[in-house]
């Protein structure tokens, strides 16, 4: 392990629980531009495992969601997320970058109220970016 991976490792594993959805929400945006932009030059093979990425990150956002104690938002959140992880999948066998496109229409602004709400306004939201840009 490089020291850029071993450095990457160690901020995911000393990060909060905030931090973390922080960066598992950065993580799925990127990965669907990555896989809207291969459908949008017809390499769907390519595209696959940066959606299927998207799916894993989204399922994990959806589980971490407390329905109980969440109230009305993780309802909320629980409802987009699982609109989110379908939306890929359609994206995915229609081989259409739209429909991608409106799954990161709906992230970003999740992304950005909670780093908002979480980190404050100036927070960047950089952490994931290039972790395991090339796996």
């Amino acid at each position: 392990m490089d020291a850029y991976t071993r450095y990457q490792a160690d901020k995911i594993m000393t990060a909060s629980p905030e931090q973390l959805i922080r960066m598992l929400l950065d993580r799925a945006v990127a990965e669907l531009e990555i896989g809207r932009g291969l459908l949008d030059d017809s390499r769907w093979q390519d595209a696959a495992p940066h959606l299927s990425k998207a799916q894993d990150i989204v399922t994990e956002l959806r589980c971490s969601l407390n329905l109980e104690a969440g109230g009305q938002i993780a309802s909320n959140l629980d409802a987009l997320y699982d609109f989110a992880f379908r939306r890929i999948v359609d994206g995915q066998i229609q081989h259409e970058a739209s429909i991608i496109g409106e799954v990161v229409s709906v992230l970003d602004p999740i992304r950005d109220a909670w780093t908002t709400a979480v980190c404050g306004a100036a927070a960047p939201v950089t952490e994931l970016r290039s972790v395991g840009a090339g796996a």
